[in-house]
C-alpha cells in the first residue's frame, strides 16, 4: 500500500510540474535515507499516527492501521525526526488529535515556539477532534502566545 502511495505521489508532482522542486520516497523514519540531510529543510510537514500503541484496536487494513496506530516511530520519534530535519529558525507543522496535544507540546517544549498559527478543527458547539500546531525551531515562545 505505501509503494502505491508514494508512486501517486510521484505522479502528482509530475503532472504539477514540480519535479525541480519535489521528490516523493518511501523511507522508515527511525533509519532515514543518508540523502536526507539534519536541517537541510525550511519547513517539516508531519502527520504522525494518531493513536499511540496499545490505546486502541487497529484496524484490519495494515495501511491503515500503520497510518493510524503507532509502531515503533512514536510521537516523540516523530518530534524529534522533524525538528532534526528543520534548519534553525524553519518551521514545522504537525496535525494530530487534540487530545494528545499536551503531550504534543511537552515534546516542543525549549525546543520549537509554538506560532499564534494554532487552529483546530472544530464543528459548530462540538469540541475539536484533530490540531494543528505550527511551531518555529529555537524561536523563544512570546509572552501571552496561547491556543486559539
Amino acid at each position: 500500500m505505501q509503494r502505491e502511495l508514494v508512486r501517486l505521489a510521484g505522479d502528482n508532482i509530475v503532472l504539477n510540474d514540480m519535479s525541480t522542486r519535489l521528490s516523493a520516497m518511501r523511507g522508515d523514519l527511525l533509519a532515514l535515507p543518508p540523502r536526507l540531510a539534519p536541517g537541510a529543510f525550511d519547513h517539516v510537514m508531519a502527520n504522525p499516527p494518531f493513536l499511540a500503541a496499545g490505546s486502541a484496536t487497529a484496524p484490519g487494513d495494515a495501511g491503515k492501521a500503520a497510518a493510524n496506530v503507532e509502531g515503533e516511530a512514536n510521537l516523540t520519534a516523530w518530534v524529534r525526526v522533524a525538528l532534526a530535519m528543520v534548519r534553525a529558525k524553519g518551521s514545522l507543522t504537525v496535525i494530530h488529535r487534540a487530545d494528545r496535544l499536551d503531550a504534543l507540546l511537552a515534546l516542543l517544549a525549549g525546543k520549537a515556539a509554538r506560532s499564534p498559527s494554532f487552529r483546530s478543527g472544530r464543528a459548530k458547539g462540538k469540541p475539536a477532534k484533530r490540531i494543528i500546531v505550527r511551531a518555529r525551531k529555537g524561536i523563544a515562545s512570546r509572552p501571552g502566545c496561547s491556543p486559539a
